[in-house]
């Protein structure tokens, strides 16, 4: 049997579904999750944004502010205390199978620019007391090439519609600057240190066990493991198992934005095939 591993790093804004599984590792209230109206990209110029709060469990965030880092300098908006309630999200899994899970999100809100913008960076700020800290830059995130679950298209993202009379429509206004960039290496990616294989018994391969196991793994600031869960099963136990521990073991360096070091998120894959 072969084995291949991926180790993917995310954010809350790409991979927002990945972040609504209920979390020992808070590191943050709620993540933000936005998209410019009328289309997927959030980094051309646009005017109007769609966003919702997202977290692992219920809750209300209040006292926040919004932070932007645009091409134009930086803009913040003051939100008003919101709920964030269940809801599902939609998938499909690489096979066409559709997949549905539980999440937690605030309702559909909108930010209005007063000019055309090209969003480099967002994030909330002191929620509930609480300092989210700061993300990479999103030109700097890898992406997954060839991911195994996406979005199912069936059911519409309502951040990319237009906003209704009853909806919540925040104008943000120039800011000064949150974060400096006044060191060597201001931002640096996520990377694995040493990455450990996964170890499987002979007697899964003899019985023709196969699969890719999805492992969602949080790393601390200091790169130290904050947890390791299982998101997307191979359909073998003893796969799954070997993924978990693998992923467990591996060691992490953690990513660093506004020349801070700051906790991430990571997808380690494990595909076993002959």
């Amino acid at each position: 049997m072969k084995y291949f591993i991926t180790i993917t790093a995310l954010t809350g804004i790409l991979f927002a579904g990945l972040a609504q599984r209920a979390q020992a590792a808070d590191f943050c209230p709620a993540g933000l999750f936005l998209k410019a109206v009328g289309g997927n990209d959030t980094q051309n110029n646009n005017t109007l944004f769609g966003f919702t709060l997202n977290a692992g469990a219920p809750k209300t965030v209040s006292n926040a502010i919004l932070a932007f880092e645009t091409q134009m300098g930086w803009y913040s908006a003051t939100l008003p205390s919101v709920s964030i309630g269940p809801t599902t999200r939609h998938f499909i899994d690489r096979d066409g199978t559709h997949r549905a899970t539980q999440a937690w999100a605030s309702p559909v809100m909108y930010l209005r620019f007063p000019q055309p913008v090209s969003l480099m960076n967002a994030f909330l700020l002191g929620a509930n007391g609480q300092a989210c800290p700061p993300l990479p830059r999103w030109a700097l995130m890898p992406k997954s090439r060839d991911p195994a679950t996406v979005a199912d298209p069936q059911y519409i993202d309502r951040t990319t519609l237009a906003p209704q009379t009853s909806d919540v429509v925040l104008t943000p206004k120039p800011a000064k600057p949150f974060y400096n960039t006044n060191c060597a290496q201001p931002f640096r990616s996520a990377a694995v240190k040493t990455a450990v294989p996964p170890e499987y018994s002979e007697d899964s391969a003899l019985h023709g066990a196969h699969g890719t196991s999805q492992v969602l793994v949080r790393i601390n600031a200091d790169g130290s493991l904050a947890e390791a869960t299982l998101f997307q099963s191979s359909g073998e136990f003893v796969l799954d198992e070997a993924t978990l521990k693998a992923a467990r073991e591996t060691t992490y360096q953690s990513a660093v934005a506004y020349c801070q070091p700051v906790p991430g998120s990571y997808l380690f894959k494990s595909t076993f095939q002959y």
